[in-house]
């Protein structure tokens, strides 16, 4: 009986112990499970969250090329603006300059009909001209006719002609860094047929350096001299100030009739 009762104490201490055993062992398993559970949430916590800021960072890069696309139709729009007023300016100054002529011309005619006995004088008729005719002027024709120029600024070139602004847009001149407030010389002798602000450039002097080549001269603080004026060659003409750019750089352009020429070749 003592032998019986063992025997089954044995048995149940044999099978309590197993049954411990796999209780443990699940309870690892269940740990084991619950971290990758956490793992598993915490990576997809991650993974959301890197949607989340790659969504951010993909709505910021369109707003970003909005704007930076908003940037460059500004920035032709401007360069379209100010080419079509320095061009009405030019043209301007030829309808001026055709009409004196043509006044000179009929006065001239008029006192050789008065000497003639052929009647009275013109009495100061009015000459008017609404249309000019600009024909397109070559490079090697333009550059003939310009000759040799003075440098306007004594400083690096920063900014050459044709090169691409914002990576877009042509600069239809040149632009030379300086010191703000450096003096801005002619760079050919001329007449002056501009010299006012200019939305844009700052201030601006125009001088008609004859044959049709206009010299434009930009981003200035202050004018040296008058419209109509005569300027030498190295003349002082203006001082220096920012460009839109905040930066201390004269913007220089040739123009041969309308169309904007490299100056490079002068200098």
């Amino acid at each position: 009986m003592l032998h019986g009762d063992l025997q089954r104490m044995g048995h149940i201490e044999k099978v309590t112990g197993s049954i411990k055993e796999v209780k443990e062992k699940i309870e690892a398993e269940k740990r084991k499970l619950d971290r990758l559970e956490a793992e598993l949430r915490e990576n997809l916590r991650k993974s959301d969250a890197k949607k989340e800021e790659q969504k951010k960072l993909k709505e910021k890069l369109q707003i970003e090329k909005k704007g930076h696309q908003s940037s460059i139709e500004k920035l032709k729009k401007e360069k379209q603006r100010i080419s079509k007023e320095i061009e009405r300016i030019i043209r301007e100054n030829a309808r001026r300059a055709a009409e004196k002529a043509a006044r000179e011309k009929a006065a001239r005619e008029a006192t050789k009909n008065k000497g003639k006995g052929k009647g009275k004088g013109s009495g100061g008729t009015k000459v008017t001209t609404t249309t000019v005719d600009m024909p397109k002027i070559s490079n090697p024709e333009a550059y003939k006719r310009i000759g040799k120029t003075i440098k306007p600024l004594n400083g690096q070139i920063v900014v050459y002609f044709g090169q691409k602004k914002a990576g877009v847009v042509e600069s239809n001149g040149i632009e030379i860094k300086g010191k703000l407030g450096n003096p801005v010389v002619a760079s050919k002798a001329g007449t002056v047929i501009y010299a006012n602000a200019f939305q844009g450039l700052g201030k601006v002097v125009m001088i008609d350096y004859g044959g049709g080549i206009i010299g434009v001269y930009g981003n200035l603080l202050a004018i040296k001299v008058g419209l109509n004026s005569r300027v030498s060659a190295g003349q002082t003409i203006g001082v220096l100030g920012l460009s839109s750019d905040k930066e201390p750089n004269l913007y220089y352009e040739l123009r041969a009739n309308l169309r904007p020429i490299d100056p490079i070749p002068t200098f």
